[in-house]
């Protein structure tokens, strides 16, 4: 029989220290984790080998439900599949159990709570996506910005430049946004 911890988070620069607290409490033999959306939950490396470890009798804690993922029907077909196994998985904050014998309440509790999860990522992409539209409409957002200038793109560029073409119509020409011409210009191009 194993404790096993399975601890995610959305994105490189969080941390999953307040995931690690429950080492201890549970003394966790096997630790799972990622950095990764929540958005899928069956697709995920760590979820995978976390599914192939598990065996008859042992436990799966998990910080809450949305630590594990946020979409229902994957959310539910994981626990079901840790279930059939003979393993149990608990979701510290929601304090819901699952495995043995589970009664409606739990149950119910699970679907509400995972239906909530799945509807609080929907509306944080919808603000984003609204976000996005409104900085974009405003010249303040594009998908170039991060665009890299081969060697031969820099150089006409700068030719352009001596030329006497405004920076504006060098943006444009080349689809980059401000930052990226200066970033590859030398001080005495600007």
């Amino acid at each position: 029989m194993s404790n096993i911890l399975m601890m995610r988070v959305s994105t490189q620069p969080q941390s999953l220290q307040r995931q690690e607290v429950l080492k201890e409490k549970y003394a966790i033999d096997k630790v799972f984790a990622e950095h990764i959306s929540g958005k899928s939950v069956k697709d995920r490396t760590a979820v995978k080998a976390m599914l192939d470890y598990i065996r008859e009798g042992d436990n799966v804690y998990c910080l809450s439900l949305d630590r594990l993922g946020r979409n229902l029907k994957e959310l539910k077909e994981v626990v079901e599949e840790i279930t059939n196994k003979g393993a149990s998985i608990h979701f510290e904050k929601e304090n819901l159990t699952f495995g043995g014998e589970n009664d409606a309440i739990q149950k119910l509790m699970f679907h509400l709570l995972c239906a909530f999860y799945e509807f609080e990522r929907e509306n944080i992409l919808e603000r984003q996506r609204f976000g996005i539209r409104k900085a974009t409409a405003e010249g303040k957002y594009s998908k170039e910005r991060s665009k890299k200038l081969n060697p031969v793109m820099r150089e006409n560029m700068l030719n352009d430049r001596k030329i006497g073409m405004s920076v504006a119509d060098i943006i444009k020409k080349y689809h980059i946004s401000r930052k990226t011409y200066y970033n590859y210009q030398p001080t005495t191009a600007q």
